[in-house]
């Protein structure tokens, strides 16, 4: 299956993103780049409101930014069948347990973490090397 698959998220990818194709972390700072024909494989979906997810629905499915990349969980957000958002977390075991108890139950306590080997830090350090400050809009 591939993303442009998923009902709107072709639309979304090219007309909601900041710049087309990124999809961001869950801290809305670093983004990796996803085509709609990038392979995914389903998680599942949630057909009604979560606490911690701002839709009526979303979708949550497995993702690679390319081979080399690391395995990410897309969280596909939607609003009366129109894709709101789309969020990027990294599939560790905890992250995973936790967006399968928020399909299953819709309200899961979100605590995601990273993998050991995320390169957030290096790329904010090269960002601050150059600058000095940074703001997010």
């Amino acid at each position: 299956m591939k993303l442009k698959d998923l009902k709107d998220v072709s639309r979304y990818l090219q007309e909601d993103c900041y710049c087309p194709n990124e999809i961001y972390s869950f801290d809305g700072f670093f983004f990796q780049l996803f085509s709609e024909d990038t392979e995914i494989e389903m998680i599942g979906e949630r057909n009604e409101k979560a606490v911690n997810v701002n839709a009526d629905s979303f979708k949550c499915c497995f993702a690679r930014q390319n081979e080399e990349s690391d395995m990410q969980i897309l969280i596909i957000s939607y609003e009366t069948e129109k894709v709101v958002d789309i969020l990027r977390v990294d599939a560790t075991e905890n992250n995973i347990r936790l967006v399968k108890e928020l399909l299953k139950d819709g309200n899961s306590k979100l605590s995601f973490n990273v993998y050991e080997n995320n390169h957030n830090k290096e790329e904010l350090e090269k960002i601050m090397a150059i600058s000095d400050a940074v703001i997010v809009d």
